[in-house]
Parts: C-alpha cells; sequence; structure tokens
C-alpha cells in the first residue's frame, strides 16, 4: 500500500537474528507477489515479481542490496496473445480508504461488447497471474466463460474479514458494466486462494458455486 516500503531481511534461523539488507519504496507496486532465492554465498538475491499490467519479471539485487537489475521477463508474449481478450480492470476496495487494486479480467474467444458472460472467480496465489487460463480454467475460458483472476490480497491479523472488501468491490464493477451476469458468478481457489474462497462464501451469497483445492 501507499507509503509502505518492501525489500530484503536476512534471518539467522538459530539465533532469530535479523539483518535488513536493503529496502525500496514501491519497487514492485502495490499487492505484487514475489518469490525470493538468494545465492548460497549471500552475494546476491533473486527476485520473480508481477504486477497485473506487466508480465512477471526476474530481478537482481546484489552488493549493498540496495540497487536493483531487471534481468528478464517470462513469457512476455503473453501479452500480445489475443490482446482483445485481456482487460484490465482497476477499482477501489471497501475497508481501505484510497486503495485501488489492478486485476486481469481474461474474455472469452468470441465476446462481443454487451454480451452477458458467466463469470470464474479464480483466487489465485502463485506469482505468475499474467499466463492466461490454464487447465480447468482454460476449458472454461473455451466455452465461453470470462475469469477474473484476483490476487489472495489478505494480510494481517483480520485478513480474511477483509476479504469481501477486496474482491466483491471488482465483481459488482463487472456486474454494472454489463459484462458479469450476477446470476451466474463462480469461485475457484487453490492453496491460498481455496482458505481465501472459504472466507468469501461464508460472508456473502453471491456465488452460485465454489470450488476449493
Amino acid at each position: 500500500t501507499q507509503g509502505k516500503k518492501e525489500g530484503l531481511a536476512r534471518i539467522d534461523l538459530e539465533t532469530g537474528e535479523a539483518e535488513l539488507l536493503g529496502e525500496w519504496q514501491q519497487v514492485f507496486g502495490m499487492d505484487h507477489a514475489f518469490q525470493t532465492e538468494v545465492a548460497p554465498d549471500g552475494s546476491a538475491g533473486y527476485l520473480a515479481s508481477h504486477a497485473p499490467d506487466r508480465p512477471t519479471q526476474v530481478w537482481r539485487v546484489a552488493g549493498d542490496f540496495l540497487g536493483r537489475q531487471p534481468l528478464f521477463s517470462l513469457r512476455p508474449e503473453v501479452q500480445e496473445l489475443h490482446p482483445e481478450r485481456r482487460r484490465l480492470i482497476e477499482y477501489k476496495a471497501l475497508g481501505s480508504p484510497g486503495e485501488k487494486r489492478q486485476e486481469i479480467l481474461w474474455l472469452p474467444p468470441g465476446f462481443q461488447e454487451g454480451q452477458l458472460l458467466p463469470l470464474i472467480v479464480d483466487m489465485f496465489s502463485s506469482f505468475m497471474p499474467d499466463t492466461g487460463p490454464a487447465g480447468f480454467m482454460g476449458l472454461l475460458h473455451r466455452r465461453g466463460y470470462a475469469i477474473l483472476k484476483l490476487g489472495v490480497p489478505a494480510r494481517g491479523r483480520d485478513g480474511l474479514r477483509q476479504m469481501p472488501g477486496k474482491v466483491l468491490p471488482a465483481i459488482h464493477l463487472l456486474i454494472d458494466q454489463g459484462i458479469a451476469d450476477p446470476q451466474r458468478v463462480g469461485l475457484f481457489g487453490h492453496s491460498r486462494g481455496g482458505h481465501a474462497a472459504l472466507s468469501l462464501i461464508t460472508q456473502t451469497d453471491l456465488f452460485s458455486a465454489a470450488v476449493v483445492s
């Protein structure tokens, strides 16, 4: 969120001592998911980060860990693959003043403006949301479903209680825009996304069906 920093720290698992290696102001953007690997000798760190408006990127941080170098983007061709199906949506979350979120909506093949679609909300917890619907989601996508890929936004002690305020405004936006059919909204969640899905179906009756894995 605005005003907060992200960075790298080294923690000794035996003593519990921690050393801050470096931190940056909004290096990766709001609600970036990232995975980190550190070289065996501790000389460099490698981070894979994503945002809805750009492909997954791999960064290298070294030296004093204050500098960062972009190495490459994963699957940059996804940005050019059927761009008419990939739509970036932005909405305001509830419960967090001023918080804006960006997520990816994948429209089905042959979509025409004004067409009311069944919608599946895919709560992902991986770090690659930009690769398009695959597997079971891909099957539904090819059969005419819109897929809304939402990063799991819950953090902190009351993260699960905050979940409806982070997720439902995105769905209502698509309903108001005449894209999503309010009577045909489904939910899917895996791993941490499954935990998020469980919290949603206990706090709202918006979803007609839900799958948790």
